[in-house]
């Protein structure tokens, strides 16, 4: 049996929210984590789950589709290789949600992530600017 362990969680916001007046139409931002699987089969993360977040969360991957032009696709799921780590970034697999209003840098986000064969893994992500690096 899989035995994932979370290494890091990193939540980054993206400023790809507008603005109408006083009204926010809609902020997006993505949060990315590091499983490191320990155990010597493999596992599926299988979904994310948000505490303190707007709505629901969703496994999306990066795709360029032009010479300067990306998009993201929603994923049901990804891999955890036995052994190995799943390591996701900005260009590649994300957790996309909804901010809360009034999140700030520091501010500490809980999400538990699924597995298709191992127990659920609570967490907690830690709010960075745009670019930012946790320390």
């Amino acid at each position: 049996m899989a035995v994932p362990q979370l290494a890091v969680a990193v939540l980054r916001a993206r400023r790809a929210g507008r603005r109408v007046g006083r009204l926010a139409l809609r902020t997006e931002t993505a949060a990315f984590f590091d499983v490191r699987n320990l155990g010597g089969a493999d596992d599926r993360l299988v979904g994310v789950t948000p505490s303190g977040a707007e709505g629901e969360a969703e496994l999306s991957r990066h795709l360029m589709t032009g010479s300067s032009a990306a998009s993201r696709q929603s994923v049901a799921s990804v891999a955890v290789r036995a052994g190995e780590e799943l390591s996701m970034s900005p260009k590649s697999l994300d957790v996309t949600l909804r901010s809360k209003a009034g999140w700030r840098a520091g501010d500490l986000v809980p999400f538990t992530l699924q597995f298709e064969h191992s127990a659920s893994i609570r967490t907690i992500a830690v709010v960075i600017r745009p670019g930012g690096r946790v320390s």
